[in-house]
């Protein structure tokens, strides 16, 4: 019995990867995606901005007892 909606063979898998740097497991995560069916795979993030910023400001945001030198 078919519920009326599309079948397995007509969904495309779209994966976007939340790693920061080109490398081994964004090359695996790739492999493996593509291994499954994905139809495309997004780059890494890479040299963005956003990720920084956002490292950054939580890095300000917490307690200076927390902090780690860098």
């Amino acid at each position: 019995m078919s519920s009326g909606g599309p079948s397995a063979d007509d969904v495309s898998a779209l994966v976007s990867t939340y790693l920061p740097a080109p490398g081994f497991f964004a090359g695996r995560l790739r492999e493996r995606a593509e291994t499954e069916g994905a139809t495309a795979v997004s780059e890494a993030l890479g040299p963005a901005p956003e990720p920084a910023e956002t490292v950054w400001e939580r890095y300000g945001a917490a307690p200076a007892a927390r902090r780690v030198p860098v």
